[in-house]
């Protein structure tokens, strides 16, 4: 287990965590586990598609209407429209991405968990691993059994796991195999993964790491160790910062075989409409531009579930075109794709049933994370920034937030 509280996250702050395991050294307490068929994660759902490049450079122009001037926009436009043209490279790459995806499970997750996570040189600690504030509880009577009652919990869990759905459709199951008796073994250059759940025998042992000590049990022995809240967060930097950044949360691809997350861009040209009016409209204007503002967004979403979203898309194109051993084309050498992909703010939502609430770092040193769970009458949010950027402040964005929340409140409630 990592703590949060180590070394490696220091430069993440303004976020409270409830550490996953106590300070207080614990004795040893062994629980039993009965040993249960291994589930079945073979999946039945549809590969995840290569998205229309005509259509993907169009979205990634009107995503960049509301981040740029008139002038900046027309340069990127000739730009796009030359990387995009018959014949082109833009075409030459697109068909590479095809053939990639007639070859392999998905034409895209191993491509980026390459480069999001394998080359990445950052600290797991903030920048990749998620943290959780558990619900609170009394721990004092059961202390001692915390983490191996933790462990048991997951594994049972692994046995039980369903085919989980949404939407009325079924999610692909194959990762969740990857929680278990994998490693994520360090490189000079990038990491690797090894996987050792695909030997006859399933694993018998968990290896516990805390406080820079190691401790193993054997034997089934265990050592004891959406729309409208997006929103928001994206009012925020033009109420504090004066200024749209680049903004996205984060949809699921696992409605594919294989797949991994999309960003759904945050800003649109109907968001700022709704923005810049906020102070002066009438209140039957105002929620003509958020009824706008929402369906835009939920356009996107639903573009994104088909498997049509344009980032990863953007990033396969680059990344193929390093592959086949071209230069990089000048569409991502482009000072509007440095700009649009530098992500000051980053959602996601992670529901759960309780009220737990997960918590992320920043993309960018510059940038904020929001996490939410919606509850049936109130939502977590979790709210990061780095200390080392003295633009940002986790707390006036928490607060601002608040205010924005019931500025819409008060907009939406019914007039007497």
């Amino acid at each position: 287990f990592t703590r949060v509280g180590d070394a490696t996250a220091a430069p993440f702050a303004q976020t409270r965590y409830c550490a996953l395991l106590s300070e207080t050294r614990f004795p040893v307490s062994f629980v039993q586990v009965s040993p249960r068929q291994e589930p079945c994660f073979y999946s039945t759902v549809p590969p995840q598609p290569v998205p229309p490049l005509t259509q993907t450079l169009q979205g990634y122009l009107r995503a960049l209407e509301p981040l740029l001037p008139p002038e900046e926009l027309n340069h990127t436009r000739r730009m796009v429209q030359e990387f995009g043209r018959p014949g082109g490279l833009g075409q030459q790459l697109q068909e590479g991405l095809e053939r990639r995806a007639r070859l392999t499970k998905n034409w895209v997750s191993d491509l980026w968990v390459q480069w999001a996570y394998l080359e990445s040189r950052q600290p797991l600690a903030v920048h990749s691993n998620p943290a959780i504030s558990l619900p609170r509880r009394d721990y004092n009577d059961w202390r001692s059994q915390f983490a191996s009652k933790l462990i048991a919990a997951v594994l049972d869990f692994r046995a039980k796991l369903p085919v989980e759905y949404m939407r009325g459709k079924p999610l692909c199951m194959e990762l969740y195999p990857l929680l278990f008796s994998s490693s994520r073994i360090p490189g000079p250059k990038h990491d690797y993964v090894a996987r050792y759940s695909n030997s006859r025998r399933s694993p018998t042992h968990i290896t516990v790491v805390r406080n820079y000590q190691v401790g193993r049990a054997g034997a089934w022995l265990f050592l004891c160790a959406n729309a409208a809240v997006c929103l928001p967060p994206v009012t925020f930097s033009c109420r504090v910062h004066s200024e749209v950044c680049p903004a996205c949360d984060i949809a699921s691809q696992r409605m594919f075989r294989g797949g991994r997350t999309e960003y759904i861009r945050s800003p649109t040209n109907q968001a700022l409409k709704f923005i810049l009016a906020f102070d002066d409209r009438t209140r039957e204007a105002k929620l003509e531009l958020l009824r706008e503002a929402v369906d835009a967004y939920s356009e996107l979403t639903a573009q994104a579930l088909r498997g049509h979203g344009i980032d990863r898309h953007l990033l396969g194109l680059k990344l193929q075109a390093i592959e086949e051993g071209l230069s990089i084309p000048k569409i991502f050498m482009d000072t509007a794709y440095g700009l649009a992909t530098h992500w000051k703010l980053r959602t996601g939502q992670v529901p759960t049933n309780t009220d737990s609430v997960m918590c992320f770092g920043p993309l960018v040193p510059d940038g904020y994370a929001v996490c939410y769970n919606p509850q049936a009458d109130h939502v977590h949010f979790a709210v990061t920034a780095f200390n080392c950027c003295e633009e940002t402040n986790a707390e006036t964005m928490a607060r601002t937030l608040k205010e924005t929340l019931c500025d819409l409140q008060e907009l939406l409630q019914p007039t007497v």
